[in-house]
């Protein structure tokens, strides 16, 4: 098998391409230690959200530098000024390992390089059976703890469980958060533990849930959440609004009251107030794109349409050139009773097991996504599986073009 590894231009995420190395490392290992070859990886718009902000110097979210370009990476792309890597999320092989309790022929589940080649991680027990933390200077100062965390893989675990697991695991766990700890009963502030979040903020009663880009891992992930609370416990409708492309899929998954495109706010005789079923006394917008301008356009469209428009975000609008966070919402949320909030997946992780402990968090995690999965996960998303790394550099260009739509989800068994 070639020794491949994608790498990206800093300046242009979608100038990326595979680079076959002569070589890979093969220092000893230290104490502590595994090398690790991803065997399966999936590949999102977050996997390119990855590698348009991961220079920006984001607090804990330095993300071209989980993976340092290997020494025996060919002229020009070992330069590491104008190139980066980033990760993905799924299954690695252990092949070699001096921690007796991860013997090589494991699998680990987490965020992995995208790559043949075998990569290092330095790993300690994170107080959970089958659960470790990678503990290396350079990734604990540069990632939160939600991509440091290694999960042991069960033996008897499926194909088809590790796809959707790879696919949308991590993703899962944001929608899974959200609707438990900020909009359930333990009331926390979206960005985690420590800042002022309370009852009316997390109160779904009589509201309206919009979500922005509803068709995305992260949007069905949290409207089947939301759905799953029932009458009298959730919000009165869930609205999906996204691309004509997006319509389809969102339809399909049952998860929503009321379907809409972004246009519809613009377009002439557009009922806004009969979407929403009336008027509510809440609307909770939720923005999970990056790429368009229609959080603007739809807070602007809601804010008369309500007794008290709740905007969170999920993603922030980015300039689509530079990766630059535009806008005033960013600022705003900064600002005590501006009513816009920023989600925090990682602090809202850390701020569950601090308060209820890493089995409680992981239980009724582990428990949420076993009933996602048994109700049949996202109906009208079809896996899609390729075999090789060069597949997955044609589909991270046509995905970089709009030409993938989200009824497809892309694994590669590397």
């Amino acid at each position: 098998m070639p020794l491949s590894i994608q790498i990206i231009n800093k300046t242009d995420y979608t100038a990326q391409r595979i680079v076959t190395l002569p070589s890979e490392d093969t220092t000893p290992l230290a104490p502590g230690s595994i090398r690790i070859r991803s065997r399966l990886v999936s590949l999102t718009s977050n996997n390119q959200s990855y590698a348009k902000i991961g220079g920006l110097g984001l607090p804990g979210l330095a993300y071209w530098d989980v993976w340092p370009l290997p020494a025996s990476l060919p002229a020009p792309y070992n330069d590491a000024t104008t190139y980066c890597r980033v990760s993905a999320w799924g299954y690695a092989n252990i092949v070699e390992s001096t921690i007796p309790e991860l013997p090589a022929g494991k699998q680990l589940r987490g965020y992995l390089p995208i790559s043949t080649t075998a990569e290092v991680l330095r790993l300690k027990p994170a107080g959970l059976a089958g659960h470790w933390d990678e503990v290396s200077s350079g990734r604990v100062k540069g990632l939160v703890a939600i991509y440091q965390r290694y999960i042991e893989v069960p033996e008897d675990e499926d194909r088809t469980d590790q796809g959707w697991h790879a696919l949308m695991g991590a993703l899962f766990e944001s929608g899974y958060s959200l609707n438990r700890y900020s909009f359930g009963d333990a009331l926390f502030h979206p960005w985690g533990l420590g800042m002022a979040w309370g009852a009316e903020d997390g109160s779904l009663e009589g509201a309206v849930v919009v979500l922005l880009a509803a068709s995305g891992k992260t949007g069905v992930s949290l409207a089947h959440e939301l759905k799953l609370r029932g009458a009298g416990q959730g919000p009165d409708r869930i609205v999906a609004v996204g691309s004509a492309k997006s319509r389809a899929l969102s339809v399909a998954t049952g998860f929503y009251d009321e379907v809409l495109e972004y246009e519809d706010v613009g377009r002439a005789g557009f009922d806004l107030q009969g979407a929403l079923g009336g008027r509510p006394t809440k609307v909770v917008l939720i923005n999970l794109d990056t790429r368009t301008d229609a959080l603007e356009q739809w807070a602007a469209a809601l804010q008369p349409k309500t007794d008290r428009l709740q905007i969170v975000l999920y993603a922030a609008p980015q300039d689509e050139a530079t990766g630059q966070f535009k806008g005033d919402f960013v600022a705003l949320a900064q600002a005590p009773d501006s009513g816009v909030t920023i989600v925090n997946a990682g602090g809202l992780r850390e701020g569950a097991v601090a308060k209820f402990g890493e089995e409680a968090f992981w239980a009724g995690l582990d428990a949420a996504w076993e009933k996602f999965k048994a109700d049949g996960a996202v109906p009208g998303l079809n896996l899609a599986w390729h075999q090789d790394i060069e597949s997955l550099s044609e589909e991270w260009a046509a995905l970089a073009k709009g030409e993938r739509g989200p009824d497809v989800g892309l694994l590669f068994e590397l």
